[in-house]
């Protein structure tokens, strides 16, 4: 079988798979399957040259579709620097495809150039592995590529021989499918309905999510029962459905449930995460559920809208007083922060871009401190995305390309100047639809607003990243324009600019870190 031939014969595969989206980065060794694209033009290809970035922006895409998005990079270090964005589609449960090309297993540990391990390179980070051997195919592991589960990464990795750039007669075949393994929850356990029975302080926590139509109204349902739904903005849930500032009354006797019910991926707020003391159940189609808010006692490996409407046959005879305490409450925390006048800050510049943007768009918010003030502001009813798998600051902008490009609609990725330094060749790809928002405090300073760091002034200069490095120029040289930001004003003005032209664009947000640090105090002070 030739070389182009075991190309042509993984992309086929994964067609079938439903990829219909390659991030695809140079290089000599990946040279077969750029051949064999022709023969898909189902897939449409993104060229970026910065395999990190590739790899978090195939991740954007992915989650943007719903769909496997592969990132395909030549042999070597190459591969190695997509680790990142694997961790985070691990834990994400983003299906994001791995496309490694290789060379022969006789050439590894010889000193040839771009010669590395490859087969196990990401751990068991991956779902699954597919690793070829040299010369032939298995048509088992092409069943694999080809009807795997579309909830997390894979690798497949494929040793390629010289010649590389000759192709020859093929023709696209269909796959077998497999035996299907996935089984359906028969029933709720026993011990779920007990405790659903039992409790009258039902608390329903919901993770980061997708937007899901069908999830929504299924919480719609929980709260008519009177159980307090409670969610994030990156739970992409109607504010109208659900409590935002839980984690500031959650610990306190007279709000304290005696059920917890959760579903969805992580949470921003460490006070969430403290133990609750009640019975937990969790919903989620994962092998092991994790225990983010204390023991888990019932884990219902199913989807949130199935399991939950399972569950909701069993809820009666909430506490009404005990639902409105918690709504009243929240509205209180909410009307506080909006009647308070901050001056400017990272807080209100945030909260102006967030209450700007259109619900025909998208917000991605970066770590750090970002995502902590987006949870503080309202927003309208567009999607809203974040990397919380791991919470680093390493691809956001990355992703958010990826975001627009899956969605086709405008996005604004809201970072910090540190994230935007770290991630700025996303702007290699400059997609036109996606505009950073930086927020520039002169380096980072989320370490001054926790506990902790900000009893240790004297490391400061270690954990925080000041850095002469210019954003105008840096967007100058990927030809973006550049708009720089110094008030509320300005800020409206620039998001305005950015939608009436058809050019590239960054916003700078110049702010005092003062204003900031004084403004986050108010903020998680007593005093609202």
């Amino acid at each position: 079988m030739t070389t182009f031939e075991r190309a042509f014969l993984v992309l086929n595969a994964l067609c079938l798979r439903g990829v219909r989206h390659m991030l695809l980065s140079p290089g000599s060794r990946n040279a077969p399957f750029m051949l064999a694209l022709s023969h898909f033009p189902e897939i449409a290809v993104t060229l970026q040259p910065d395999e990190r970035s590739a790899a978090y922006t195939a991740m954007g895409v992915a989650q943007a579709t719903n769909r496997p998005v592969v990132v395909c990079c030549t042999s070597g270090t190459a591969a190695a620097n997509y680790l990142p964005a694997v961790v985070e589609a691990h834990y994400m449960r983003i299906p994001l495809v791995l496309l490694t090309a290789d060379r022969p297993a006789d050439a590894v540990d010889q000193r040839r150039g771009q010669t590395i391990r490859q087969p196990s390179l990401f751990g068991d980070y991956p779902k699954q592995s597919v690793c070829f051997t040299d010369d032939s195919l298995d048509d088992t592991l092409l069943q694999h590529i080809a009807f795997c589960a579309n909830d997390g990464p894979i690798h497949i990795n494929l040793p390629l021989r010289e010649p590389l750039y000759e192709t020859s007669a093929v023709e696209r075949t269909a796959i077998t499918a497999p035996a299907s393994t996935k089984k359906t929850l028969a029933a709720v356990p026993s011990e779920a309905i007990s405790f659903i029975g039992q409790s009258k302080r039902i608390l329903l926590l919901v993770g980061q999510m997708e937007p899901n139509a069908a999830l929504q109204e299924e919480l719609a349902h929980w709260k008519a029962a009177g159980v307090m739904v409670a969610a994030e903005a990156t739970a992409n849930i109607s504010a109208d459905l659900a409590m935002q500032h839980v984690d500031r009354w959650c610990r306190d006797a007279d709000f304290a449930p005696d059920l917890l019910v959760s579903v969805g991926r992580d949470w921003v707020s460490k006070a969430i995460k403290n133990r609750f003391e009640c019975p937990i159940i969790h919903v989620e189609d994962t092998a092991s559920a994790p225990n983010a808010f204390g023991e888990v006692r019932v884990h219902l490996h199913t989807g949130a809208v199935e399991g939950l409407s399972m569950l909701r046959r069993y809820v009666a005879n909430q506490d009404t007083a005990y639902s409105e305490r918690w709504y009243r409450a929240d509205k209180e925390r909410q009307e506080a922060i909006g009647s308070r006048s901050f001056p400017w800050s990272d807080f209100t510049a945030i909260r102006q871009c967030m209450q700007s943007i259109h619900d025909d768009e998208f917000l991605h918010l970066g770590n750090s401190s970002a995502v902590r003030y987006g949870l503080l502001s309202p927003r309208g009813n567009y999607p809203v995305f974040s990397n919380r798998g791991t919470a680093g600051i390493d691809g956001s902008l990355s992703a958010s390309v990826g975001q627009a490009i899956g969605l086709k609609r405008r996005g604004w990725c809201v970072m910090g100047d540190v994230s935007f330094f770290y991630d700025h060749n996303a702007l290699w790809i400059g997609h036109p639809q996606c505009t950073p928002v930086v927020i520039n405090n002169g380096g980072g300073h989320i370490f001054q607003l926790i506990d902790g760091p900000n009893k240790q002034p004297h490391i400061a200069e270690w954990q925080q990243s000041p850095s002469s490095m210019s954003i105008e120029h840096i967007s100058g040289a990927f030809g973006f324009v550049h708009h720089l930001v110094q008030d509320e004003a300005g800020l409206m003005s620039a998001m305005q600019s950015v939608r009436d032209s058809s050019e590239k664009c960054v916003i700078e947000i110049v702010t005092d870190v003062r204003n900031s640090i004084d403004a986050w105090k108010k903020l998680h002070g007593d005093s609202l």
